[in-house]
């Protein structure tokens, strides 16, 4: 006989162990770990002197956790504001950042941006710029010129360039 027509042998039953449901929540709500931080260290503001432009000012330490929600503050803010030049400023803050997580970045900022930001400069401090260009090549192939730059002012001065009026 086969082993297929054997009769099946009754085997006592194992409750599985399972992971505790998370309760229910009304439609279109969001379960509570998911919401962002309520007041997140982002600022952004428009900034009209001396040629119109996006400030984003970052006041919390950037980490594998908190980018992606600094990111979405950011790019909402922006998006709202319809900015055609940005100055991301993280040169108060620690950038613990691998590599892997830079290009993460680099990517999700190019894909929002592109085709609506015309020039994009961030500033950061001189220990979390990076020896290797490597923000200003990535950005500008995916259609986003990018300056990094240690120094605020040399980072105004490009983003605002062709924008003032001659003297």
């Amino acid at each position: 006989m086969s082993p297929r027509g054997r009769g099946k042998v009754a085997r006592p039953h194992v409750r599985a162990q399972t992971k505790p449901r998370p309760r229910a929540t009304p439609t279109g709500a969001r379960p509570t770990q998911d919401k962002p931080a309520e007041g997140s260290r982002l600022a952004v503001r428009m900034v009209d002197e001396p040629a119109p432009y996006a400030e984003v000012t970052v006041h919390e330490p950037v980490t594998e956790e908190s980018i992606e929600r600094l990111f979405e503050h950011a790019r909402i803010e922006l998006l709202h504001q319809k900015p055609r030049r940005v100055l991301i400023d993280m040169s108060g803050v620690l950038m613990a950042l691998s590599i892997s997580d830079l290009n993460g970045l680099t990517k999700l900022i190019a894909a929002s941006y592109a085709g609506i930001v015309t020039r994009l400069a961030i500033v950061l401090r001189p220990v979390d710029l990076p020896s290797e260009k490597f923000f200003e090549p990535s950005m500008s192939n995916r259609g986003l010129p990018t300056y990094v730059s240690q120094n605020r002012n040399d980072a105004i001065d490009w983003l605002t360039a062709n924008l003032l009026p001659p003297r």
